[in-house]
């Protein structure tokens, strides 16, 4: 009896056998049409880059357990000498993992968890958070919230964030950052949550800021409410 596919492939379109560049092709294909800055919706990009990262692991997993269970032990441990690095300075860590994995590679889905908020408060340490952060991004492509608030922090650091891609929610609140850190927002087609209160940028800046991010905000629902009202009549219509 064959395996039932798993949901990051079915979301991807893909049927057996699996390969790793269609994989990639598929993501790519996908990610045009349900990007936020496409028209598309923010809970469809996040979905989309979850079955992204679980189809991967799944090939790898597949092609060659052991090699791919060993990789992932050394991940794990790395994530857990960054997560204590973080804790020395005071930040508090949430770690979450993917129901997809779980469904797909059973209990060696927990070597997939992955820290999905960092949150440090009014804290001189600010700086050396954010250089961790870059200094391993590679355990951080699944960092969702991020807060700073109140810390010691500045432009040139706040430039280095560019690289969580999937974040949602960002507080910089109460730092001395300028508008000149304002560039990263681009870089974050998932944000939805943005504070920049006390904060040296004033206070026109930060208004145009939120109202592009509650744009997409309300375009994004919208579609996720199209999306919904549509599955609705494709149930009713199997009935």
């Amino acid at each position: 009896m064959s395996q039932p596919r798993p949901d990051c492939m079915a979301l991807l379109d893909l049927l057996p056998p699996y390969a790793l560049e269609d994989v990639k092709q598929a993501y790519l294909t996908k990610a045009h049409s349900v990007h936020p800055d496409h028209g598309g919706s923010t809970t469809d990009f996040l979905a989309l880059q979850d079955a992204y990262v679980a189809a991967k692991e799944y090939v790898k997993y597949r092609g060659d357990r052991r090699h791919w269970i060993a990789t992932m032990v050394e991940r794990s441990i790395r994530q857990d000498q960054l997560i204590e690095q973080l804790r020395v300075v005071g930040a508090e860590i949430s770690i979450s993992s993917s129901p997809s994995l779980e469904r797909s590679l059973g209990d060696f889905a927990t070597l997939m968890e992955s820290i999905s908020v960092i949150s440090l408060v009014n804290s001189k340490a600010g700086n050396q958070t954010v250089h961790l952060i870059a200094e391993h991004k590679e355990l951080l492509q699944s960092l969702e919230h991020l807060s700073l608030t109140g810390c010691l922090l500045d432009d040139a650091h706040v430039q280095r964030l560019r690289v969580l891609t999937r974040l949602t929610r960002l507080d910089l609140s109460r730092t001395a950052i300028t508008k000149d850190s304002l560039g990263i927002v681009r870089s974050f087609p998932a944000l939805i949550e943005l504070n920049l209160r006390r904060t040296r940028i004033d206070w026109w800046t930060r208004r145009k800021v939120y109202r592009a991010i509650r744009r997409r905000k309300l375009k994004s629902d919208r579609r996720d409410r199209q999306i919904q009202v549509f599955r609705e009549m494709i149930q009713l219509r199997k009935r």
